[in-house]
């Protein structure tokens, strides 16, 4: 399949419209972010312009090679759930304690005002998750992976029924230590994700599909030098030249223990705009060697 991108698609797309965490939340560009619902506060240095990461995140970068517009309801700390898990450790801003994906959806019902439907020639973008399984203890693990895939059919569910008809869900990312128990509990959440979104795509009007952010981020881990990168899990954050240079930070792929950095959301980017461009009518999926 013919994975370039095609001026003739790119004209079929209207907006990109954001819901999730701190992975699509672009801090002080947008209204809605934890960097303002927080005046400002969170997060702060090093991060860059309110984001947690160096630089542009992965939804706007798409919106920038798409040449679209970028609705992001995205909130750093969001659970696929009402909640935010942010206000659960530091309780100070009332604003940020219902800013969940479920939340979120709530914040776009009221942009649509009488009209109630979504625009269907958007690209709906979820990614969430990772909040809902943060580092819980083993015996609880099931029960929140269960909960916060019932969230996010919920979720489905409302932006089918609101009109949404192409929507890509990302898996949960990387974290730098492979083995440890935080990266082994998204592996397990990732498998169920990608099961509940098959189910979703066959049953609702929408077409659903996975982006697989976490296979994206191991084949940058595994074959950094297809990509340009050096450094595969140490921290940019931690590092004075990675914070102060980008012809370093360039080549790293880790931001800081949850986070990656700028250029992996650039990788991104590329990979998720080639798949939403082949979403309609095209079942098709363009694997990781186009872009390398």
């Amino acid at each position: 399949m013919d994975c370039r991108v095609s001026p003739a698609n790119l004209k079929n797309l209207s907006e990109i419209i954001v819901f999730g965490d701190s992975n699509v939340d672009s801090g002080a560009e947008s209204e809605y972010s934890l960097f303002n619902l927080t005046g400002g506060a969170i997060p702060g240095s090093p991060n860059v312009g309110g984001r947690s990461c160096n630089g542009p995140v992965v939804v706007e970068y798409a919106a920038d090679q798409l040449d679209a517009k970028l609705v992001n309801f995205g909130v750093g700390g969001a659970r696929t759930s009402a909640t935010n898990l942010v206000y659960d450790i530091v309780n100070i801003w009332p604003e940020v304690q219902f800013s969940g994906v479920l939340s979120q959806l709530k914040w776009f019902a009221e942009t649509l005002g009488k009209k109630k439907k979504a625009d269907k020639k958007a690209l709906y973008i979820y990614w969430a998750g990772s909040n809902d399984i943060f580092l819980p203890a083993l015996v609880d693990l099931q029960e929140k992976i269960d909960e916060a895939l019932e969230n996010i059919e919920t979720a489905l569910t409302r932006l089918t029924d609101m009109g949404a008809k192409y929507i890509l869900v990302a898996t949960r990312s990387v974290r730098p230590d492979y083995s440890g128990e935080d990266n082994i509990n998204g592996v397990i959440f990732n498998a169920q994700l990608r099961l509940r979104v098959q189910q979703l795509n066959e049953e609702l009007k929408s077409e659903i599909q996975i982006f697989e952010a976490f296979d994206w981020i191991t084949d940058m881990t595994y074959n950094p030098d297809m990509y340009g990168f050096v450094e595969t899990t140490a921290r940019c954050d931690q590092n004075v030249d990675c914070l102060n240079d980008p012809n370093v930070s360039d080549t790293y792929i880790t931001w800081d223990a949850a986070h990656k950095t700028t250029r992996v959301h650039e990788i991104m980017a590329e990979a998720l705009v080639i798949q939403a461009l082949h979403m309609k009518g095209n079942k098709g999926k363009c694997s990781v060697k186009h872009l390398k």
